[in-house]
């Protein structure tokens, strides 16, 4: 095991892209050196700058009070990482960066902070992400001046208390999720897939989900007289729970 603890150290500039068993401690990592692998690494108190790590893979690697802020971490690959240190709740901070076609598989990315982050294509895939902050995160990106395209996805992930208040995410794939007491003030899912997701307790004023697919989603925690429900699918099934918010006896004799 090498223990690294000065960015200076010319193994991190050009002659190292392969990381095995390796600690990296209090230190900015602000060099230009992408497409790195890392396997089974500790990151401590290490602050990414710029495009130190784009196209870059991490596996079975633990990052403990780690600032990503403003980062650009595009096309990365995350597999079983931990970015919270449960014994001291020590999360990791990724605001304002940028995680174009990043994919997080099988991470624990709990209280950590993603807001105002550029999520377009990224993916969360079974992923322990409860009380995360994603407050207006964008899943959007803007080609020339007129074209958007749009789109994120988050699947088989625990989101339960997560705040996603604000986030841009239409035309996203949101699907097997838990997301009991989310907070989704004034959200954008129109056109999102919400399919087999657990929404109770939600707190969603001023949601948007015009054209949303939630079939199969517990929906007891979504108040319809609030929300635009306009072609928004749901199954047969549904319809009564979404009746009983308006105070409607269903009578099935």
């Amino acid at each position: 095991m090498t223990r690294f603890v000065d960015q200076t150290d010319t193994r991190l500039h050009h002659s190292e892209t392969d990381f095995r068993d390796d600690e990296f401690s209090g230190f900015i990592w602000d060099f230009d050196n992408t497409r790195l692998t890392f396997h089974n690494c500790k990151f401590e108190q290490i602050q990414f700058r710029e495009r130190a790590i784009e196209l870059s893979e991490f596996q079975h690697c633990q990052f403990v009070d780690c600032r990503f802020d403003s980062a650009q971490i595009r096309e990365c690959q995350f597999e079983d990482c931990q970015f919270y240190e449960r014994e001291t709740e020590q999360t990791c901070s990724f605001k304002f960066s940028d995680l174009t076609a990043t994919r997080f598989t099988r991470c624990d990315i709990s209280m950590c902070n993603f807001s105002r982050s550029k999520i377009y294509r990224t993916e969360f895939i079974q992923c322990q992400a409860q009380g995360i902050d994603c407050s207006h995160a964008q899943a959007a990106n803007t080609v020339g001046n007129t074209v958007v395209l749009q789109g994120a996805k988050m699947h088989d992930c625990n989101f339960a208390y997560a705040d996603f208040s604000g986030a841009e995410l239409a035309e996203s794939e949101l699907t097997n999720n838990r997301m009991s007491h989310c907070l989704l003030h004034r959200a954008d899912l129109s056109g999102t897939q919400l399919v087999d997701c657990e929404l109770h307790g939600i707190d969603a004023t001023g949601i948007t989900l015009r054209g949303a697919d939630l079939r199969g989603s517990d929906l007891t925690g979504l108040d319809v007289r609030e929300v635009d429900m306009t072609e928004v699918i749901i199954n047969s099934f549904q319809q009564t729970m979404l009746l009983e918010t308006l105070g409607m006896i269903i009578d099935d004799t």
